[in-house]
């Protein structure tokens, strides 16, 4: 649980630095030892805090087709997981109530101290002259409060779209440390939003210096920050911008820096080991760890979750290359229950005596094989479809068990034939020509394997209109369906957000039938 949420919202709508975290003494101090940021490593210790320490991913995977009902058999299963309430929530698309670990709640506010965080960090450096030495300091404070606010704005707020971004409602893009206890914030609009996230990014990412950094996989250094850049262009449609960016990460040969999923992974014999590799600094696909209070690990076991036919159809019977997808699944075929071992929890006990604590987790937040799609699919919107099925190819090599180039490469000929086959139907804010089309299929369809337990599969459905059929096992005849319009894929803003005046998002005037969750 988050213990100290309702202290955060008390205080303020965006808790102040010094309830941030326990995790450096310096941050315990309080706002009137703020003038101790008197040096480029106090200030480097305070960006300690400038990511957020909570989690996403289990409640904008289960909104997912990534998910199903298990059935009444995996309740038992169920009870094991502290997000189990959040996951129902999620599935029905209903808004999420709760404050504890894993909710959006929680994560609003993590990102939000990370925000937090990195406007004390700046304003320290504006008031110690802003000079050379703390100039890498100052860009990874501006790339941090770029991404935050970009997921926020990602999850709380509808898809870009520059139709309507220019007054559709974004959320809060705050950039000065808060000066009074209660502070009134308005939601500036999505264009806002990114105007000011590209300013920050833009303005940051020539101050990254690695050199800055002791352990560079927890914090945006310069392939991290490009890796940002990777999927904030993505979303904005400019594959320029995507490629010249994805192109720092991945340097001149992809191959050795994707996750080895039919090589060193095969060669683990427990899911343990697997998770324990899958969030390793040292892993050459993980561009970017983040440290996170999160129960992710055993969310798993939720009623609502990944099931044996979805596993066969997201691609380990089915895909584009003809082959079986190297993926480890582990499960249980008696509740209906499969996961692949991404994350190891670790959890800390509250006393050396107790029996309880807090779970956490590393979320590798950017990876390679992620920068590598994005790649990809700018090369389709560019329409150099040579290389989309080069980096395609480059993807598949370490994905396919006993790959074989002569067997398993992919073709124009195999996207035809495997996108005449699929239903999606993508629509987003711009054009895709016929031509272009059963790429984008095929891409959507890889990252909706590649991206399973993560999360991301929700900002896809969003960015490209997608519907959502949750099927029922309770009786139901008619799986429950969102639509590519409904207004409920802009996550509601936290009810105690909504306290301080910020404003809802909308719902339909005439809502579905309510429906009553199953015990």
């Amino acid at each position: 649980m988050i213990q100290t949420m309702k202290k955060i919202f008390v205080i303020s709508i965006f808790a102040s630095i010094f309830i941030l975290s326990s995790c450096n003494d310096f941050l315990d101090k309080t706002p009137d030892n703020r003038a101790s940021l008197n040096s480029p490593k106090a200030v480097r210790e305070l960006l300690v805090s400038a990511y957020p320490d909570q989690t996403y991913q289990v409640f904008t995977e289960t909104m997912t087709d990534n998910v199903s009902d298990r059935g009444a058999q995996a309740n038992e299963l169920s009870n094991s997981s502290p997000s189990k309430i959040f996951a129902e929530q999620a599935y029905y698309w209903k808004d999420m109530k709760g404050d504890d670990q894993d909710s959006p709640t929680a994560y609003w506010t993590g990102c939000y101290n990370a925000i937090a965080a990195c406007n004390h960090a700046l304003e320290a450096i504006k008031k110690n002259g802003d000079g050379p030495e703390y100039a890498a300091a100052k860009g990874e404070a501006l790339i941090c409060r770029a991404y935050a606010h970009f997921m926020l704005v990602n999850i709380f707020a509808e898809h870009y779209d520059p139709t309507t971004a220019a007054t559709a409602l974004g959320i809060p893009y705050v950039t000065e440390p808060e000066k009074v206890v209660f502070q009134t914030y308005q939601r500036n609009t999505i264009k806002e939003v990114y105007d000011h996230i590209l300013s920050d990014f833009t303005t940051g990412f020539p101050l990254i210096d690695d050199a800055n950094y002791t352990i560079r996989s927890y914090h945006f250094t310069k392939k991290a920050s490009a890796a940002f850049a990777s999927r904030l262009y993505l979303y904005l449609n400019q594959p320029d911008s995507v490629i010249k960016y994805s192109d720092i990460v991945l340097g001149g040969n992809p191959i050795s820096v994707i996750r080895d999923w039919n090589g060193i992974y095969k060669n683990f014999s427990s899911s343990d080991a697997i998770s324990t590799q899958y969030d390793k600094g040292d892993d050459p696909s993980n561009i970017l760890l983040i440290g996170c209070t999160s129960w992710l690990s055993r969310a798993i076991y939720n009623r609502f979750g990944l099931t044996f036919d979805l596993m066969n159809s997201l691609g380990r019977k089915v895909n584009v290359t003809g082959g079986k997808n190297a993926f480890s699944f582990y499960g249980s075929s008696t509740s209906n229950f499969v996961f692949i071992p991404k994350y190891m929890e670790y959890f800390k006990r509250e006393s050396i005596n107790a029996n309880y604590g807090i779970g956490y987790v590393m979320i590798p937040s950017f990876t390679t094989d992620e920068v590598l799609l994005n790649r990809a699919e700018a090369f389709v919107m560019k329409n150099d479809l040579t290389n989309t099925l080069n980096d395609i190819n480059i993807y598949y090599s370490k994905r396919i068990s006993g790959y074989n180039t002569n067997a398993h490469s992919v073709t124009d000929a195999r996207i035809l034939a495997y996108a005449n086959n699929d239903a999606t139907a993508p629509a987003p804010f711009y054009s895709i020509s016929g031509t272009q089309m059963p790429y984008v299929k095929v891409l959507l369809d890889i990252r909706r394997a590649e991206f399973i337990h993560e999360g991301l599969r929700w900002f896809d459905i969003k960015r490209m209109h997608l519907a959502v059929k949750h099927d029922l096992s309770t009786g139901e005849p008619t799986p429950i369906v969102l639509t590519p319009n409904d207004l409920r894929r802009a996550v509601q803003i936290p009810s105690d957000a909504l306290t301080f005046g910020i404003k809802p998002n909308g719902r339909d005037i005439t809502p579905a039938p309510s429906i009553i969750l199953p015990n």
